[in-house]
């Protein structure tokens, strides 16, 4: 019974690790779709992005660079990065962690950190 536990316990661990590598490469692969979407023509988007929209993925985008290069920020970081408020900071951290590229660490307050997934 012994070798049947140890032969589950080594499954399980597999299938764990196997997960967070795929979350891993899907983490890294929309930040990679998202740095693309600011590189190369207009015309390569079938779809018509309004300025603001095209603002606001820039500033989104300045977050994700922020985090690659620091490891981490609090909201107010983020304010102060891209001159934006607090309720704005807040909606854009939760959109990238909504996008899955962004992780929240604490739950209120000062004690709230963001860092890359």
């Amino acid at each position: 019974m012994n070798t049947l536990n140890l032969i589950l316990i080594l499954a399980v661990a597999g299938l764990v690790v196997w997960v967070w590598k795929l979350r891993k490469e899907n983490s890294e692969l929309k930040i990679a779709m998202m740095e693309n979407l600011f590189e190369g023509d207009d015309n390569d988007c079938p779809v018509e992005v309004s300025e603001a929209q095209e603002a606001k993925e820039e500033k989104k985008r300045q977050i994700v660079e922020y985090l690659k290069t620091n490891g981490k920020a609090s909201n107010n970081d983020i304010e102060n990065l891209i001159g934006i408020s607090d309720s704005t900071a807040t909606r854009y951290l939760q959109e990238l962690e909504d996008e899955g590229l962004v992780l929240q660490e604490g739950q209120t307050g000062h004690a709230v950190f963001y860092s890359l997934k």
